[in-house]
């Protein structure tokens, strides 16, 4: 059995898991840079946030979105009070259908990011 079957079949036994955790440091990607663009919150607060959130999404993702959405609010609030609103309506009115779909939520929101700032590249990840 060679080292890459020995991969491939660790992969595929662990594919769930990989997944979540792909999931879990996207999300704790964009919150960090949340946190970096409008620091709000005490030092060393941020770290633990995110960690929280980090080990929440691996454990529990319904726990973990809760989280997130809450660790988020703060930093909107601060900025304006409609967004923070808006926000947190969406993301309460959408969570049944959030919540079982994470990465593709990540997917939307990363899209800027993943896009490189090439505006040619968006219409292909937005359509694909």
């Amino acid at each position: 059995m060679s080292a890459l079957t020995a991969l491939h079949s660790a992969l595929r036994r662990n594919l769930s898991l990989l997944e979540r955790a792909l999931i879990a440091a996207g999300f704790t990607y964009l919150l960090h840079g949340l946190f970096t663009t409008y620091p709000v919150y005490p030092l060393y607060w941020d770290t633990v946030l995110l960690l929280v959130v980090f080990v929440l999404l691996l454990v529990s993702p319904v726990a973990g979105y809760f989280v997130l959405v809450a660790a988020a609010a703060y930093p909107l609030l601060n900025i304006s009070v409609y967004l923070a609103v808006l926000v947190l309506a969406v993301s309460l009115i959408g969570q049944h259908w959030f919540i079982p779909n994470l990465g593709l939520i990540l997917l939307t929101l990363l899209t800027p990011t993943l896009s490189g700032g090439y505006l040619a590249w968006l219409a292909p990840l937005l359509g694909g």
